[in-house]
């Protein structure tokens, strides 16, 4: 009877430390920008966004986007008929910090209108002042970087201005 107790415990106990093995490295593998957040965050559009034009036709914008868990985003929005006259551009965003970048991303025109990047935590490095960054790769040329202006999330103030991109 002693030897089944023990057999019983000894299961118990190999699988709470099992369970402990696979919860540290799954949270060990969790980025600094996962998409993970909870449903009840509102996402508003912050500050005034960074315009894109390629061969003088308008292709779209980039935007901060904060959700109310403190995370920041950019958003692309691409121009119904740039979209579709040029359906193969691709664009780059991320969300600037003056420090880095944080949350690549990117896609084609045929894709959808939308396109953001990661989610990333508004004091992740120390950080509190962002600007959300896009550029467009098109058949006939590849824009530099747009950007919306920063805002400070640590009081409140958009500063610097847009800065548009062409090409």
């Amino acid at each position: 009877m002693n030897s089944k107790a023990s057999n019983v415990r000894r299961a118990a106990s190999l699988m709470a430390a099992g369970c402990t093995a696979v919860a540290a490295v799954a949270l060990a593998g969790t980025p600094a920008h996962a998409q993970v957040r909870p449903a009840a965050c509102t996402v508003i559009n912050i500050g005034q966004p960074g315009k894109i034009t390629v061969n003088g036709v308008y292709a779209g914008e980039v935007e901060q986007q904060y959700d109310s868990c403190h995370h920041v985003r950019a958003h692309f929005q691409w121009s119904a008929g740039f979209r579709s006259a040029d359906s193969g551009a691709n664009v780059a965003l991320d969300m600037n910090y003056g420090g880095g970048d944080a949350g690549g991303e990117g896609d084609y025109a045929y894709q959808g209108a939308d396109v953001y990047s990661d989610w990333t935590y508004i004091y992740v490095n120390g950080a509190h002042s962002w600007s959300a960054e896009a550029a467009v790769g098109a058949a006939s040329c590849s824009t530099g970087y747009a950007s919306g202006d920063w805002h400070d999330y640590t009081t409140g103030a958009e500063f610097g201005s847009t800065t548009p991109a062409a090409c």
